[in-house]
């Protein structure tokens, strides 16, 4: 079986891995972002923070998927600008 992550890379430019290290317990979770995990007012200092004005929207795609082998991830169809992950196991 193969893990996919499928999303546009025009508005979620990156891929930000974090990690939750607890007494027994560890998670790790890979997400599409618009912006750096630096905190708000880094991003502020650098004018990188993704900004939005009142009323205004934007949408975002993010598909995962499971395929069954590893020929299915050549056949899958990608749109143009798209970017795909394949998870690890």
């Amino acid at each position: 079986m193969e893990r996919v992550l499928r999303h546009r890379a025009d508005t979620l430019p990156l891929l930000v891995q974090w990690k939750m290290l607890g007494e027994q317990e560890y998670v790790v979770g890979l997400e599409p972002g618009a912006a750096l995990l630096v905190g708000r007012a880094e991003l502020l200092r650098r004018n990188e923070a993704p900004m939005l004005a009142p009323g205004q929207t934007r949408s975002f795609e993010v598909e995962i998927g499971v395929l069954e082998d590893r020929r299915a991830l050549g056949d899958a169809n990608l749109s143009a600008g798209r970017r795909r992950l394949r998870l690890p196991d």
